[in-house]
């Protein structure tokens, strides 16, 4: 039994590292060795930027005048409100009777339907070659749809998705318990896309800046959670590549509190399982992309599963003592993260945060919002409704960082 408990516990966290270190390093190894360079050059085809909408009039004005003061000269703009009841339709079109002959163009449905049903509909109407989806809270800097448009000279490219960074701070200056860690995440996933990227394609886009020939797109299915992740692998089984440009930024402000990155958690890891537990969604006929979807996204799933195990097992060679050394280091070690982990949502709550005990917490935290995903999936509780995560309004115009 001790044998099976010291496997067990090994192997959870074998797993981990090669989540979290042994992938990415043998990406940047992969890149730096056989690199696949994306054939970039300067082109203007016509655009048509989608953004859905479901009560955004905090944002929405900021949003619409960020997007015309894009460095981009045929751009057509088209706002999908789902189910919007504050205003967010009558606002779009106010503003579009403000724009100076701008294609603004507002698409309303009272019924809420969910996100993948609104791209659908501005899909439809749309006229340019690329379309872009966005969201109603991510701000683009002046060059991006140049940049992001770029890699389309290459005709193996099918998609193109953009670099999303967070502040750290909400739109009034005050920093966020999320903003500093949600921010060292995507610089972490932005480093692995891109190497991805540069091996063949990869399999993590952003929703909130993503571009893809308008000859490629395929309506959503509207039951899709993650219809950024279901677009990305839908042109890879068409046999397209599906990249990283690191230099297309947005950003975004964070969420105002740790429990709203967790409920976002859980609908995202209850969307992955909806997709990869679907063999018909996997590019089976690109290896690399495969490897990749394993390695980098299954894996994730399996994380909260993985630390829940290690600990489990670790514990329970504690009650067959003396337990060999090092696997007392390791209870020792797992046992002192999770007791920075208490610490750091302590701290939150009388509103302190010191760095360790906080990454700890946030770590802890994201996962478990992952477990409740999949306890959502299991149970068929998710749905694609998704609700909004608290930000301070930003009601005129948002800086560039």
């Amino acid at each position: 039994m001790s044998q099976f408990l010291i496997i067990t516990t090994l192997a959870c966290i074998v797993l981990q590292g090669f989540h979290y270190v042994g992938y990415p390093a043998i990406m940047l190894a992969l890149a730096s060795l056989r690199p696949r360079p994306v054939d970039k050059r300067p082109l203007t085809p016509t655009v048509s930027m989608i953004i859905s909408a479901f009560n955004e009039a905090e944002t929405i004005l900021a949003k619409l005048q960020n997007t015309l003061e894009l460095d981009y000269p045929q751009l057509e703009i088209i706002v999908v409100s789902d189910g919007s009841d504050d205003g967010t339709p009558a606002m779009v079109e106010r503003f579009a009777g403000q724009s100076g002959g701008r294609a603004i163009i507002g698409l309303h449905d009272p019924r809420r339907r969910g996100k993948g049903a609104a791209m659908n509909r501005g899909a439809a109407v749309a006229t340019g070659e690329i379309l872009v989806f966005s969201d109603a809270n991510a701000f683009y800097l002046t060059d991006a749809l140049r940049r992001l448009v770029a890699g389309f000279a290459d005709p193996s490219v099918g998609c193109v998705s953009g670099r999303k960074m967070v502040k750290a701070a909400d739109a009034q200056g005050r920093v966020s318990p999320v903003g500093e860690p949600d921010g060292w995440y995507w610089r972490y996933e932005n480093r692995i896309r891109c190497w991805e990227s540069a091996v063949g394609s990869t399999v993590s886009v952003v929703g909130e800046i993503l571009a893809i020939r308008r000859a490629l797109y395929r309506p959503v299915p509207e039951t899709i959670i993650n219809d950024d992740a279901y677009l990305g692998l839908a042109v890879q089984r068409s046999g397209y590549r599906v990249v990283c440009e690191e230099t297309a930024v947005c950003w975004e402000y964070p969420s105002t509190s740790v429990r709203d990155e967790v409920a976002r958690r859980r609908r995202m890891t209850a969307g992955r399982y909806q997709i990869l537990l679907r063999p018909a969604n996997w590019p089976w006929q690109r290896p690399q992309a495969v490897f990749s979807l394993f390695a980098h996204k299954f894996l994730r799933l399996l994380l909260p599963l993985l630390m829940v195990g290690a600990l489990l097992g670790n514990a329970a060679l504690a009650l067959d003592w003396p337990m060999p050394a090092p696997m007392l280091v390791l209870l020792v070690l797992q046992a002192g993260f999770y007791g920075l982990a208490l610490l750091g949502l302590l701290l939150e709550r009388s509103g302190r945060k010191w760095r360790l005990p906080h990454v700890a917490y946030y770590l802890t935290a994201s996962n478990l919002g992952a477990l409740h995903g999949l306890i959502g999936y299991a149970r068929g509780t998710q749905g694609v409704l998704w609700a909004k995560a608290r930000r301070t309004p930003i009601l005129e115009s948002a800086d560039q960082p």
